[in-house]
């Protein structure tokens, strides 16, 4: 009769909540920062088709912004991973992700001045899908990180 006491009254295990891995400060940090980063990704891609239909209606050059980002895209991702093997990529992702946001400053100040040309928007689409091609692989060590600490001594 005790241990029918004892075990109803030991404690349920808690089930996981959805959130738990918010729970972590690296996981938190890195999934807000990559999802601020695609939000801005998103915002300048439209911008670009935006502006370059005020700048030149001509559809060529229209479709040419279009195939700045995917064809430099298309060939900087390939090499992008030997890169991001040989290099530090924690160094490699923060210098190319301060290269892309010093870029999208200067571009902005040069568009507020009215100094934007169709070309100058393609060199910065090239500049900016280039980096973010570089920056592929190096995003790719992220999921690699222990949120959760290592066991160490018996029970690892």
């Amino acid at each position: 009769m005790s241990a029918d006491l004892t075990t109803a009254a030991a404690p349920a295990a808690p089930t996981p909540s959805r959130w738990g891995p918010f729970s972590h400060l690296a996981f938190t940090v890195i999934w807000t920062a990559s999802l601020v980063s695609n939000v801005g990704t998103a915002m300048f891609d439209t911008a670009s088709g935006w502006l370059i239909t005020s700048l030149d209606a001509n559809p060529i050059t229209v479709s040419l912004v279009q195939v700045a980002v995917s064809l430099t895209l298309f060939l900087f991702t390939l090499p992008s991973g030997p890169l991001a093997d040989v290099t530090d990529s924690r160094r490699l992702l923060i210098s190319v992700e301060v290269a892309i946001l010093a870029v999208s400053v200067v571009f902005a100040g040069l568009v507020s001045l009215n100094l934007a040309t169709p070309s100058l928007l393609n060199a910065v689409n090239r500049t900016t899908a280039a980096s973010l091609g570089h920056s592929r692989k190096a995003r790719g060590f992220l999921p690699g990180i222990d949120i959760e600490p290592r066991k160490r001594g018996k029970d690892a």
